[in-house]
């Protein structure tokens, strides 16, 4: 590297590096021996030392000398706030000194100024003010004097905060005057009297929090409020007003949210939220509308029927003051409340069964209806309604069709009328000489056309197997097979020769009875199984099989023309009683 390249180097670094450190102690150099050259050269210190401010602002706070210079300056010119407050923030930062503390000294006790602190909770930027004395003509030129400088260094815009700001006013009397309020009735002036060394405390109540941060929900004739904390308040007071009224206090504590009940309907009503010291005393208000919710002015209803014979029925209303919620049900054949809710217990959003609905020859239809109301008021603010056809119970079973497979068998079937319902269907499968059959499976759904089920033992490809679906609402059919009638006849051979002669198997037991004469057929049920039979006789086997078990409760009904059933007989059977060999 040659010369020629290391003084350009030297040259860009010279140009690059602030000359900061230089030019600030050379404006403060020159701001002292102003200050020595004595008050009449006050003025040309202080325009030197501002300079050296605005060369490094950081340095121009916490550096003691340059603080000790800018003090004695602004003292010369009358400047006494200033000239204090830049002392006072260099004691904060614990960097004072012996020529800042008597500088401290002579503010306090030789310039004939009272202290008046503001003080604000929450930061306010661009903070103006003015100040007049009520007495100008009992302050003396110096006094005058630092009341103009005073009046200059109000007029330029601050931050105030928590922090604080220090006036310092000769004795007199005064009217100041802020941009910013002195208490929650938008008071902006304050008067009052100083003496040399009195230290006064101007609170400045400030508008916090802003509008836009506190959160407010309109409610069910309530309003939620929710407000950002402030830094420094003990306690919060919400205040509500209405139209023609006082202010009346609502909430008073410690937390940041608070739901007001009994909100008037249809007015916008005004809140005033504090924020208090621990005493009490305001540090900041906000002024707040709000209002409730306006009455619920929609409902929504829906009814369908289910498997099991009930209405249910869903609503749904929207957002709005609501203080009772009506469910009524209008049928051909009666009219009735299935609820009547009131405060809590409403439910905006929900559904609620009815039934088993009676099914009916022909089809009916049902209303349903949603209404919801205002205390005192003469009719609903919302209501909805809905029809809800309910089709006839079964007429008879159609179109019966089977598919058989070895470890499976499927039924179809449809009803006449094609949406007719029951409470269910029993399924039979044919068995022995004269008897319907099996019961297979009770399909408890009112909307069942299809059912599956595994048979007992698998099945041959080509089994032929024979079906009848019988509908029933509760204990009774609704239709019945007409292939089958109740009959009186007697088996040609009586089960006493067959047993004697031994010509064909018999069952475990035979059972007979006198015909019943309104019985169109007769309901057999074994343990838990079910047959329905057009005899009055019956041989059953298999009843000390291990599938049957060793007690045998046989019960035997008859079927009337209405569908009813009649107990006929009842046989208990306990096998360790009667020994077979």
């Amino acid at each position: 590297m040659n010369f020629k390249t290391l003084f350009l180097l030297f040259a860009f670094l010279a140009l690059a590096l602030p000359a900061f450190p230089a030019e600030f102690d050379n404006l403060l150099e020159k701001g002292e021996f102003f200050n020595e050259k004595g008050s009449a050269y006050a003025s040309d210190a202080v325009k030197t030392l501002e300079q050296a401010k605005e060369v490094d602002p950081a340095r121009a706070k916490t550096d003691a000398r340059f603080v000790a210079a800018v003090a004695k300056a602004y003292s010369g010119v009358f400047r006494y706030s200033e000239a204090y407050m830049a002392i006072e923030e260099l004691d904060k930062a614990g960097k004072g000194n012996e020529k800042t503390a008597a500088l401290m000294d002579f503010l306090l006790n030789e310039t004939g100024a009272g202290r008046l602190r503001l003080i604000n909770a929450v930061p306010y930027a661009g903070l103006t003010g003015s100040i007049e004395p009520l007495n100008e003509a009992r302050l003396d030129v110096s006094a005058r004097k630092a009341v103009d400088k005073l009046r200059q260094y109000l007029s330029r815009p601050r931050e105030l905060g928590p922090g604080g700001l220090t006036l310092m006013i000769p004795e007199g009397k005064y009217k100041i005057t802020f941009s910013a309020p002195i208490d929650d009735r938008d008071t902006h002036f304050v008067e009052l009297e100083i003496w040399a060394g009195d230290q006064l405390e101007q609170r400045l109540v400030s508008l916090y929090p802003e509008p836009k941060t506190v959160k407010i929900l309109p409610g069910n004739r309530t309003v939620s409020f929710s407000w950002p904390l402030l830094e420094g308040a003990a306690s919060y007071r919400l205040l509500r007003k209405r139209a023609a009224t006082q202010w009346e206090v609502r909430y008073e504590g410690d937390k940041d949210a608070f739901l007001d009940a009994d909100v008037p309907l249809g007015e916008t009503v005004s809140y005033r939220l504090y924020s208090l010291d621990k005493d009490g005393l305001p540090l900041a208000f906000a002024d707040l509308q709000a209002w409730a919710m306006s009455p619920v002015s929609s409902a929504a209803i829906a009814a369908s029927i289910e498997s099991d014979l009930t209405a249910t029925v869903s609503w749904e209303l929207p957002g709005g003051t609501l203080d009772r919620l009506v469910l009524l049900m209008k049928s051909e054949t009666e009219e009735k409340t299935l609820f009547d809710l009131r405060g809590e217990e409403i439910v905006r959003a929900g559904e609620v069964s009815e039934g088993p609905l009676t099914l009916k020859p022909a089809e009916q239809a049902i209303k349903f209806r949603i209404e919801a109301w205002l205390d005192g008021a003469a009719a609903p603010s919302a209501l909805a309604e809905t029809i809800l056809p309910v089709p006839p119970q079964v007429a008879r079973i159609e179109g019966i069709s089977e598919e058989v497979q070895p470890d499976r068998v499927t039924i179809e079937w449809s009803t006449f009328p094609r949406d007719a319902l029951a409470q269910g269907y029993a399924i039979y499968v044919t068995g022995m000489k004269g008897i319907i059959g099996e019961l297979v499976a009770r399909v408890d759904n009112a909307h069942a056309r299809e059912f599956s089920y595994v048979p007992k033992v698998e099945l041959a490809d080509n089994a032929q197997l024979r079906h009848f679906v019988l509908p029933y609402v509760g204990d009774r059919f609704l239709v019945m097979p007409a292939e089958f009638e109740a009959s009186a006849e007697k088996p040609q051979i009586p089960f006493e020769k067959r047993a004697r002669g031994g010509r064909t198997a018999i069952g475990d037991i035979a059972l007979a009875w006198d015909p019943y004469p309104e019985a169109t057929r007769y309901i057999v049920r074994v343990g838990e199984k079910e047959m329905i039979i057009g005899e009055i006789y019956l041989e059953l086997s298999g009843l000390q099989t291990k599938l049957m078990g060793r007690e045998s409760k046989i019960r035997v009904f008859a079927l009337t023309g209405d569908r009813q059933e009649v107990p006929i007989l009842s046989v208990d059977l306990k096998y360790e009683h009667y020994p077979r060999e």
